[in-house]
């Protein structure tokens, strides 16, 4: 028999601490990267200039005159749209080369903060700067500040124990109010 789920139950999995080595990847990286709306521009920007490619192809093909220009003005916008779309895979590079946490740190979440402790530095964000929480297939992204201060918080759920992710979930649900689905 099963006793009700009472006020002290919730409070007592939102006081767990969860602890884990963190070891993130490029993908984890470029994952936690378009989260970010900056990375989103660059995407939109690349759909944009395909499409303009598409419609000068249209337009030059009803003039006999223009028919030259044609592959001169495509081939460079689809290159664009490609560097454009790739922006965010070469921010991932870069980022998994030169981050301080490229040799592992330890990530702690509690009621209190988010905290990642490496070999050269640490890095902690209270509950309330987190402005939005998203959980995918593999991983809780936690967005945190504004602006140019925006960071995101790259969570992988294979450094948690399975039966963690529902307390974990409910943890962040709790502090950063709503937790999307992707």
């Amino acid at each position: 028999m099963t006793e009700p789920a009472t006020e002290t139950s919730v409070e007592t999995s939102a006081q767990r601490v969860f602890e884990a080595e963190l070891h993130l990847t490029r993908s984890d990286y470029r994952e936690g990267l378009l989260r970010m709306p900056v990375m989103w521009a660059f995407h939109g920007l690349a759909a944009i200039v395909v499409l303009a490619a598409i419609v000068l192809t249209f337009v030059g093909t009803e003039s006999t005159e223009t028919e030259y220009l044609i592959p001169m003005v495509w081939l460079p916008l689809i290159v664009l749209s490609f560097v454009l779309g790739s922006v965010p895979d070469l921010f991932a590079w870069s980022m998994e080369r030169t981050s301080p946490f490229r040799d592992g740190a330890t990530v702690r979440l509690d009621a209190e903060q988010i905290a990642y402790t490496g070999r050269q530095t640490s890095l902690s964000y209270r509950w309330p700067l987190v402005r939005k929480a998203t959980e995918t297939r593999v991983a809780f992204h936690l967005v945190a500040g504004t602006g140019l201060s925006t960071a995101v918080c790259i969570l992988p759920k294979r450094i948690f124990p399975l039966e963690d992710h529902a307390a974990i979930r409910d943890l962040i649900t709790s502090k950063a109010g709503k937790l999307r689905q992707h």
